[in-house]
């Protein structure tokens, strides 16, 4: 029998949690239309608002995951399903407490309870990918268009998480740049708005919401961070 390959488990594990996000929203919406009642009546499109919070929530937990996961794995000298193993450059670290401590640059980092801190922060995942390896995979998370998107998507995490004038501004920058200013509404009512123009790949505006797009932009990284035996 095959040995599993651990990348591609990390990354399967982040592919079924963000069906799982997707189905949070469609299962709410499926039942509300079972009821017989219009999705637009204001109490109905609050919960669906509130639903796809906590959606995004998950998605958004799941991606940093699949961020930790493949960071840890890849200093453990593991290979992506296409043979993709970057060079370490600090030597390969033999067991995930050491490598999380390295990571972290914390001593005393215990990984039952705390986690890498900068996994929605592109700008740290690159400076630490290009610290511990040489032709890595995380180059593109740098780049302008995926590092903005990750950003916004932090913006959006942390309205919805915590509320706080700061947060609120953040939102505020992030709805300027998606749909333009003005916009007051929820955090979730922005994620189920439709795209008005397309910001680029992973997005779409064929009827796709903010949320459809989040969805597809996190799954099309995770396939170049822990490419499958096919790509």
């Amino acid at each position: 029998m095959v040995r599993a390959n651990k990348l591609d488990l990390a990354r399967d594990a982040f592919v079924n949690d963000r069906a799982s996000s997707v189905a949070l929203v469609e299962d709410m919406k499926a039942i509300l239309s079972n009821r017989g009642v219009s999705v637009l009546q204001l109490k109905d499109q609050a919960r669906i608002e509130q639903i796809t919070e906590v959606a995004f929530l998950k998605l958004v937990i799941s991606w940093e995951a699949l961020v930790e996961r493949t960071l840890v794995l890849y200093l453990m000298g593991e290979e992506a399903g296409n043979g993709h193993r970057p060079d370490i450059l600090v030597g390969k670290v033999g067991d995930e407490e050491r490598a999380y401590k390295l990571l972290s640059g914390d001593l005393d980092f215990n990984i039952e309870k705390k986690h890498l801190h900068y996994l929605l922060n592109s700008e740290e995942i690159v400076k630490v990918a290009n610290f511990f390896f040489g032709n890595h995979c995380y180059e593109i998370i740098g780049e302008k268009f995926y590092s903005d998107l990750i950003r916004y998507a932090r913006y959006i995490r942390n309205h919805i998480a915590h509320s706080s004038t700061s947060s609120r501004t953040y939102f505020r920058n992030t709805t300027d740049y998606f749909i333009g200013r003005g916009y007051t509404g929820t955090a979730g009512r922005f994620l189920m708005e439709p795209v008005k123009e397309r910001v680029g790949e992973g997005f779409d505006n064929k009827g796709w919401t903010h949320f459809d797009s989040y969805c597809a932009f996190f799954a099309s990284l995770a396939i170049k961070i822990a490419p499958g035996k096919n790509e």
